[in-house]
């Protein structure tokens, strides 16, 4: 997941400095936000900081492997000084102020079948005949493909914030799972520090 942000950006002094303006707390947060939503809690993480390329403290691009409670194990790259259609805004066209290109953001795989995010294209072997491998020809389809909501998320994510304020009702997300993310974040960034496997905390709320 990436894209590359333009100089002004870091026109901003706290924008440059690490452990606070970078892709990982600016960006990677709502990743995980999504890939727990998808895939459960996350239980550890090992991260590879990659090289700056703009020669600010702040960190540029990072590999992970994360690990999930479920069993799930997968990849994922976060960069911001990348030229790549790759980010949420890119492949959904749900951001009027970034072009819309329509590319996968996630691939998911799985025994069965695999299954690219935003676009909801899935590949498969013989539904029918239960089985295939990789001599065998794999199908796609598209039956998962659903239209995206043309209002902005930011316009639906304000109206939901003004209607929680109201009382009028409870909030999508609670404190609690955006504590949960948060923890997963912690865990990143000591992991790119140290270079090593971090067990995400998982203290009691």
């Amino acid at each position: 997941m990436g894209a590359a942000k333009e100089a002004a950006y870091f026109d901003v002094e706290w924008r440059k400095q690490e452990g606070s303006g970078g892709p990982i707390l600016i960006n990677m947060i709502h990743e995980i936000d999504n890939l727990r939503y998808l895939f459960g809690d996350v239980v550890s993480v090992f991260v590879e900081r990659g090289e700056a390329t703009r020669g600010h403290p702040v960190e540029e691009t990072i590999a992970m492997t994360l690990r999930f409670d479920s069993g799930i194990v997968g990849t994922f790259v976060c960069s911001d000084a990348v030229a790549s259609p790759y980010n949420w805004e890119s492949a959904s066209g749900e951001n009027p102020l970034i072009p819309k290109t329509g590319q996968a953001v996630y691939t998911i795989l799985g025994t069965k079948g695999s299954l690219s995010v935003p676009e909801m294209r899935r590949w498969h072997y013989d539904l029918l005949a239960g089985k295939g491998c990789w001599t065998t020809s794999i199908e796609f389809d598209d039956a998962l493909k659903a239209e995206i909501d043309d209002v902005p998320p930011f316009t639906l994510q304000l109206r939901d914030l003004v209607a929680v304020h109201r009382g009028e009702k409870e909030p999508t997300c609670s404190a609690e799972e955006g504590a949960k993310s948060l923890f997963v974040v912690e865990a990143i960034t000591k992991s790119m520090r140290t270079r090593q496997v971090v067990e995400v905390e998982r203290p009691e709320l």
